[in-house]
């Protein structure tokens, strides 16, 4: 798998638990307490971002440009 479709795996799953986690919100807390809940969500947090972070420092330019600017732009940067 390209070095692009795991920092989108991550970043997708990186989405997925934030939303999850506060959505259920009041469920966790009731299970965990506030400490718990603060805690659970650090880790979670953590746990996704951290690859991410290492995976974008080890290939920092893995792909193509996203996204490269006009000619007429270009010009005015000489």
């Amino acid at each position: 798998m390209s070095v692009s479709l795991w920092i989108l795996f991550w970043w997708a799953l990186f989405a997925l638990s934030h939303t999850l986690i506060a959505e259920y919100r009041a469920a966790f807390i009731n299970r965990l307490g506030k400490l718990g809940y603060s805690l659970f969500y650090n880790a979670v947090s953590f746990a996704t971002f951290i690859p991410i972070v290492w995976l974008y420092i080890q290939n920092p330019h893995g792909g193509g440009l996203l996204y490269a600017p006009p000619p007429w732009l270009q010009t005015l940067g000489m």
